[in-house]
């Protein structure tokens, strides 16, 4: 998508959408809320932890909530696209362990569309 009303390198607009170009997928489980700001995120694949900037999660009991989102880089931290996959509560969050790292881009956008997939499947089974 070329987009001709380019912002100007450094601008905040710019910086997002440089950011948002390196977007990925994974599964997540929110660990710890940080008030006002978002959450330690749990990568289910990787095993990393990630701040992750939320405004809304905060605000409800999530601690133990297993989501997908795409998330990417800004400014030192991380967010996400917005859209995401609730896919449950966690009861007993010391088994989780993580998957593996995925080990390129073609991988993360085999398995994003993997979900949404699935995703669309349940919807439908839902409609019917």
């Amino acid at each position: 998508m070329l987009n001709r009303n380019r912002y100007p390198a450094g601008s905040d607009e710019r910086r997002l959408l440089d950011g948002m170009v390196t977007a990925r997928f994974s599964v997540f489980m929110v660990k710890e809320i940080i008030r006002d700001a978002g959450f330690i995120g749990f990568d289910l694949y990787t095993g990393e932890e990630f701040f992750i900037m939320d405004l809304t999660l905060p605000k409800q009991d999530v601690v133990g909530l297993m989501i997908g989102f795409r998330i990417f880089p800004f400014d030192g931290h991380w967010m996400h696209t917005g859209a995401n996959l609730n896919l449950g509560k966690v009861r007993d969050a010391q088994s989780i362990k993580p998957l593996g790292a995925l080990t390129s881009v073609k991988e993360g956008q085999s398995l994003n569309d993997e979900v949404i997939f699935e995703w669309r499947s349940m919807i439908s089974d839902m409609d019917d």
